[in-house]
């Protein structure tokens, strides 16, 4: 019909709108399974040993692995802590890697036993270096992947404003529009909700292969890279745990007062059977981490 807008009758309209707004879905359904799948060409057998980093990187995320940075300061003794909660660098030790260095540098001038945030360290070449080797063997999210499926929901855009700009042409020809409202209103809606569920289930975490690694590493199934240093033997400790699985009793009370909700978070994404939060979280760590140390004081001493 000559009348119609655009060629299609107002109810046919809407029948063309909402199929598309199906497919769009449809897109960032897949996409959510793109992010998440091990990219193709991945070797299923792990290779080497993890070092406590990547552990607590699959454990719990980018502010475990900066409380693990923290866990080695204190037990090489780059940072010492009082029993009011306190740490101060002692300037007697200077960070054994990169990991180290952006925690001591984020301590903070109050110098309270709070670890620093991670925020940022996503984007430094030390934590991208750690995603990319984890990436590399399938054990974590590909965050360019990720930032592809994130893309999908502004297709969302295009649908509604083609809506949007078919409203106002109706409106100027005095066209009932009651339908296509309820329909934009409708769409928004699925917008919203598909891009909340797109972002919540694209986030960085560890894959399927990722998490199996973390358990079979606390039950000694692969081995975690210590060389029999104290300080990784803390930084494990920690790493599986967090910073209340440090292996001096005293710090750990210090630090479960300080960060109550230190690994919550990250934590649950990755895992949620919940590490036992002491020293005997290290214990299963790996062949070699199955006695870790002496007493409460120390681990390794």
């Amino acid at each position: 019909m000559s009348e119609d807008l655009w060629g299609l009758s107002g109810g046919r309209f809407l029948v063309v709108y909402w199929v598309v707004i199906v497919v769009v879905v449809d897109v960032n359904v897949w996409g959510v399974f793109y992010a998440r799948r091990v990219r193709r060409g991945v070797s299923s057998s792990l290779g080497r040993r993890l070092d406590p980093y990547e552990i607590a990187l699959l454990r719990g995320g980018f502010q475990r692995v900066v409380d693990t940075a923290v866990a080695g300061l204190i037990a090489r003794g780059a940072v010492r802590v009082d029993r009011s909660g306190v740490g101060r660098p002692t300037g007697g030790a200077v960070p054994a890697d990169p990991y180290e260095a952006y925690a001591l540098g984020r301590i903070g001038s109050s110098h309270r036993l709070t670890a620093p945030s991670a925020a940022g360290f996503a984007a430094t070449s030390v934590g991208g270096s750690l995603v990319g080797g984890l990436v590399a063997v399938g054990l974590y999210t590909d965050p360019r992947r990720v930032a592809r499926a994130r893309r999908g929901p502004w297709l969302f855009a295009l649908v509604v404003a083609a809506g949007v700009v078919r409203l106002v042409a109706a409106l100027g020809l005095g066209r009932p529009v009651a339908l296509l409202v309820m329909s934009l209103v409708l769409s928004l809606v699925v917008w919203l909700v598909v891009a909340i569920c797109v972002f919540a289930m694209t986030a960085p975490r560890a894959t399927g292969r990722g998490r199996a690694a973390v358990q079979q590493a606390r039950a000694g199934a692969i081995s975690v890279e210590t060389d029999g240093s104290p300080a990784l033997w803390a930084a494990v400790a920690v790493a599986l745990g967090g910073l209340v699985a440090f292996p001096d009793a005293d710090i750990a009370d210090a630090f479960a007062q300080s960060t109550p909700s230190t690994s919550s978070s990250a934590e649950s994404q990755s895992d949620s059977d919940g590490c036992a939060a002491s020293a005997g979280c290290a214990a299963g760590c790996s062949s070699g981490v199955s006695s870790c140390g002496g007493g409460g004081t120390g681990c390794g001493g």
